[in-house]
């Protein structure tokens, strides 16, 4: 992914300058009607020049999120988890909706949330690209005032991959914003249960 990553900026970087310094000496040579010579040539790279930090950085940023989503913008993410959140309204939907958020904003091929309930771990929620959980995936604790309430289980774009540090850091942090749904999930089914068990004595 790395070197994916390096040779479509390299790439499309050169293209581009290409394509400006093109422009540039035929538009300036069109408005002075005059033939290319060294002083239009220093004119079209000097503003290649000028152009080349910026063009770099703004496709860098385009293939990053092509590749990696919104890795490099945590507040993005979260911003659509908590929007995500807001506009669930059913329970049990929240957490479905919330992997898939997940899954989609950072690119990853496999998320999922996994319970502690009193009958022991549950997958609750998960989602997919290739319809299999890959061998490789990471967990990160779910937790609410202090106490655990499930992983979160998210699995790298490819095999061997190791997370940034950023994206370790942003990780936790969704790992910190989903154990409140998750907790959240758990009364709703305590809830439930209860309501349940009521009828049944009732009856």
């Amino acid at each position: 992914d790395a070197l994916l990553n390096r040779t479509l900026v390299a790439g499309l970087l050169t293209i581009v300058i290409l394509l400006v310094y093109v422009l540039v000496v035929s538009a300036v040579s069109f408005l002075f009607q005059t033939n290319i010579n060294l002083l239009v040539a220093a004119l079209a790279t000097g503003i290649v020049a000028l152009l080349v930090h910026p063009l770099r950085q703004w496709l860098q940023n385009l293939i990053n999120r092509l590749m990696y989503g919104e890795r490099d913008d945590p507040l993005t993410v979260l911003a659509a988890m908590g929007r995500q959140l807001e506009n669930t309204a059913v329970p049990g939907e929240t957490l479905p909706a919330l992997v898939e958020t997940i899954g989609q904003t950072l690119k990853l091929p496999y998320v999922a949330i996994e319970t502690a309930g009193e009958d022991g771990s549950q997958l609750v929620a998960k989602a997919m690209t290739n319809g299999q959980r890959p061998s490789e995936v990471h967990a990160y604790r779910l937790a609410y005032q202090g106490a655990i309430v499930g992983n979160l289980w998210v699995a790298p774009r490819v095999g061997g991959e190791t997370f940034t540090t950023e994206e370790e850091r942003l990780l936790r942090n969704i790992a910190r914003q989903a154990g409140t749904a998750v907790y959240a999930y758990q009364l709703t089914n305590q809830l439930q249960h209860s309501r349940e068990r009521l009828v049944t004595a009732r009856e």
